[in-house]
């Protein structure tokens, strides 16, 4: 079987078509993700899923964090200097318990909005964790909060109006 010159056009352009498209998807799944993009995903999908324990806050700790690195975005733009301005980071490292295993972990609270203060050192508070990943755990999402006052005076099912 001997194919045309057209029939080789069609053949070629055919297949540059479809290595441009492998081409265009390879470089669509390695583009660099946005970590705070990541972190507030994990976030969501934990307050979504999570089931409620409790947990014992072991420190919470504030500094100054260092400046972001400028992206190739940044250095475009006149607004470099906010990009380097430091800002102070909160982190709060938390000790729980499921089915007899101990996590602690920690969880940095900079970018999250909530009017909540930090807890102090030793306070029991609520965490969330993903029941198939329990190591995967939140204290505070864009619309739950495990720092909220526990106890008889805490806003709950059983509080009357």
């Amino acid at each position: 079987m001997t194919l045309t010159r057209l029939e080789w056009v069609y053949a070629g352009s055919a297949a540059g078509a479809l290595g441009a498209g492998g081409l265009a998807v390879w470089l669509w799944a390695r583009r660099r993700r946005d970590p705070q993009e990541a972190e507030r995903r994990r976030r969501e999908y934990v307050s979504r899923v999570g089931r409620i324990t409790q947990a014992e806050i072991l420190e919470v700790v504030e500094h100054e964090a260092e400046p972001p690195r400028p992206s190739r975005q940044v250095l475009f733009h006149s607004s470099l200097a906010a990009a380097t301005t430091r800002s102070v980071r909160r982190l709060i490292l938390y000790r729980y318990t499921i089915s007899g295993v101990r996590y602690e972990t920690a969880q940095e609270l900079t970018g999250i909005l909530f009017d909540v203060p930090l807890p102090a050192q030793g306070r029991v508070v609520s965490v969330k964790y993903d029941p198939a990943h329990p190591g995967n755990s939140i204290l505070v999402a864009e619309n739950w909060s495990g720092l909220r006052e526990q106890g008889p005076s805490a806003a709950g099912p059983g509080k009357r109006r």
